[in-house]
């Protein structure tokens, strides 16, 4: 994960501001109670948090990736800290690398990923593309994964059914 100063500066100013609006406003509140200030704190409340762990993420995040013949493993860590996931070569399908999207307003960081069932997984944000196709080598080469679809089984083609099952 690369690392962004002027994203941590803004997110250090931007907490500032708000844990400043909030304390003030705890202290409105310590002083006459009022039902819709105590609501605006709870909203308050996840704002802060989600700015501190945007932030944390960004200052001191990494992602950790281990290759097994029987598993492979993935780490997103805060300080540390965080969920292990763990998924059976067997059934991870199309590895590859993913360019970073940008669309208008939404934007989508470059990175590994794969199909897991019915779900995309993806980890290694801000990565380079020569980087990743080393790193999807090597995880190819641990995880014993093939490209191709194993002949006899040509993929879900859940639209398309046999009536006389019906």
């Amino acid at each position: 994960m690369r690392r962004s100063i002027f994203l941590c500066l803004f997110l250090l100013c931007w907490l500032a501001g708000w844990s400043y609006a909030g304390w003030d406003t705890i202290h409105k509140i310590v002083r006459q109670f009022d039902w819709f200030i105590l609501l605006w704190l709870g909203g308050w409340s996840l704002g802060e948090l989600f700015g501190l762990y945007w932030f944390l993420r960004t200052a001191t995040g990494w992602d950790s990736v281990s290759a097994a013949s029987d598993c492979l493993s993935v780490k997103k860590s805060v300080l540390g800290l965080g969920p292990t996931k763990n998924y059976r070569p067997l059934d991870i399908r199309n590895l590859r690398f993913q360019p970073r999207l940008q669309r208008s307003r939404a934007a989508r960081p470059s990175g590994i990923a794969f199909d897991y069932g019915a779900k995309t997984v993806a980890f290694a944000d801000d990565i380079d593309e020569a980087e990743a196709n080393q790193l999807i080598s090597l995880i190819k080469a641990k995880c014993h994964i093939v490209d191709a679809v194993a002949p006899g089984n040509p993929g879900i083609s859940f639209w398309q059914h046999d009536r006389s099952e019906c």
